[in-house]
């Protein structure tokens, strides 16, 4: 017998079954689709072998989610006078304002969360539990804090795909457009112009603006760290980005980014009777009407409008919706508080879905074939549209919310019904999302082990933009000498050729006179 072969392999399996301590950090400052997708990443990693506990608020009742009741939820309170981001009317108002005045309010809550966090005295807690790997949402930026204090190898994590320039992410602005942009990988001008200014004030005037706050909390509660706050992601062991090349723009990545699009796939489930009834029952099929789990409250002209639109089909809409009674509500709309989206986009008799292009929602949507219309609304969710229905899968049309009306509405559902070239370009892009080299779930597990066994995998991580200022990222400094340079040579080599001429005029000069 070759001992040497037998010992490998259960080397290998004990490797293969090792069970890390992990700490899972979500964004926590309300419900929202980030939450429900680390919710299934937990149970993911429980699945696995893994032991998991979680840090958030006590608005959070785990008993009433699909959480794994292996999950240990650690919770600290904040104050009632803080509102959540699920609560009603916040969120919906930002679609018509600014975003100098969203920033402001954004900030107060993360102040807000942060303080009710360090006061609550647990991160001592968590301290002393020894997590082996800390995955933690990047949108919090309290989380920054953590990451310093609890030193836990951590993984940062992007629900909506590629962060940029916070995580030394290679970012040319010429044909990589930032997230909160509807840009496309093909810019002109002016659009390149937009995309720069957009990631440098990103990148430096709107970090150190949300991160101020933070950076306060620490000295007065004695957590001033020698670490910089604003560069704590950039010592992240590595970043896990919801983003698939199917959907995604093509873009440089370094080795400790790692891409999990499609993690969260799962085929639909039998539907409970309500909603089975009514599929089985559309002669014409059915379309679903899903603006997320934030956007479920629009001013009630808009919602007339949309109730007016969906009345003029004939297919059946399932539609949910929270609010007032509508007055144009056809026959033909079922107005349900919750749905089963997920296995209503994969039953056969779906017919086209309208969504707010949620990461989520999208990649739901991708998965299943279902066409589209797309009425997108802030954050990601324009850039989300653009993708779905122009730029990568061509699968419907895009209606803005602010110019909506009933007849706009009625005319992109039947144009996108009508022609076969919006069905086939979802059925493609399915087969695409569903195709990876690994799955995106081997990927996960797989990474999670390796930093939970080897640390932090600096050598995954290019020394130099770490320490770079932002100029010198992208060369301007070079580019300056060099321009310096050229000016120098070139006037050098002007007055130069002046010198020549006036030397040879004036032989020539000299010549005609003798």
């Amino acid at each position: 017998m070759d001992y040497s072969k037998v010992f490998l392999v259960l080397l290998s399996l004990i490797e293969l079954s090792y069970s890390a301590r992990i700490l899972m950090w979500p964004y926590c400052q309300g419900f929202n689709s980030r939450l429900m997708n680390i919710e299934k990443m937990s149970n993911i990693l429980i699945e696995a072998g893994h032991t998991v506990d979680w840090i958030i608020t006590e608005h959070y009742d785990e008993t009433k989610r699909p959480l794994s009741s292996d999950v240990t939820v650690h919770k600290f309170n904040v104050p009632e006078d803080v509102p959540l981001i699920t609560d009603e009317g916040y969120v919906e108002q930002f679609i018509d304002i600014s975003p100098a005045k969203i920033l402001p309010i954004l900030r107060e809550i993360t102040d807000q969360f942060c303080e009710s966090l360090i006061k609550s005295g647990i991160l001592r807690v968590l301290k002393e539990k020894n997590y082996d790997v800390m995955i933690l949402d990047y949108i919090d930026y309290c989380g920054r804090i953590g990451i310093d204090y609890l030193g836990i190898p951590t993984m940062l994590y992007s629900n909506f795909g590629f962060i940029t320039s916070e995580t030394m992410f290679p970012n040319p602005m010429s044909f990589v457009p930032h997230f909160t942009t509807a840009l496309s990988d093909d810019m002109t001008f002016t659009e390149r112009f937009q995309n720069t200014l957009t990631i440098l004030m990103f990148s430096t005037v709107g970090i150190q603006y949300f991160t101020r706050g933070v950076r306060q909390l620490k000295q007065e509660y004695g957590l001033n760290f020698s670490l910089p706050l604003e560069n704590a992601h950039m010592r992240a062991a590595m970043t896990i980005n919801h983003a698939h090349w199917a959907f995604d723009y093509p873009q440089p990545l370094l080795p400790y980014h790692i891409m999990v699009g499609g993690l969260y796939f799962t085929d639909a489930k039998p539907l409970d009777p309500f909603f089975d009834n009514i599929m089985t029952s559309s002669p014409n099929g059915v379309i679903i009407v899903s603006f997320g789990t934030l956007f479920n409250r629009f001013n009630s002209e808009k919602n007339e409008q949309l109730a007016l639109g969906f009345a003029k089909l004939k297919q059946t809409v399932i539609w949910k919706y929270k609010g007032d009674p509508l007055k144009n509500k056809g026959s033909n709309t079922y107005l349900v508080d919750w749905m089963p989206q997920n296995d209503l986009l994969g039953h056969p008799n779906v017919r086209l879905f309208v969504t707010h292009c949620g990461i989520s929602s999208a990649y739901e949507t991708m998965y299943h074939g279902v066409p589209i219309v797309a009425i997108p609304m802030i954050f990601d969710q324009q850039g989300n549209a653009r993708k779905l229905t122009r730029t990568r899968a061509n699968m419907g049309e895009e209606l803005s919310m602010h110019s909506l009306t009933s007849e706009s509405l009625k005319e992109t559902i039947e144009l996108v019904l009508g022609e076969p070239k919006y069905k086939s370009s979802a059925i493609e892009m399915s087969k695409k999302v569903r195709t990876n080299l690994v799955s995106p779930k081997e990927t996960l597990l797989y990474w999670v082990q390796q930093v939970a066994m080897n640390g932090s995998h600096g050598y995954l991580h290019p020394i130099g933009p770490s320490k770079m200022h932002w100029a010198q990222y992208h060369q301007l400094d070079v580019m300056a000498v060099l321009a310096i340079c050229l000016v120098i040579v070139t006037v050098v080599i002007v007055f130069t050729c002046r010198c020549c001429i006036r030397g040879c005029s004036n032989r020539l000069r000299k010549q005609k006179k003798d």
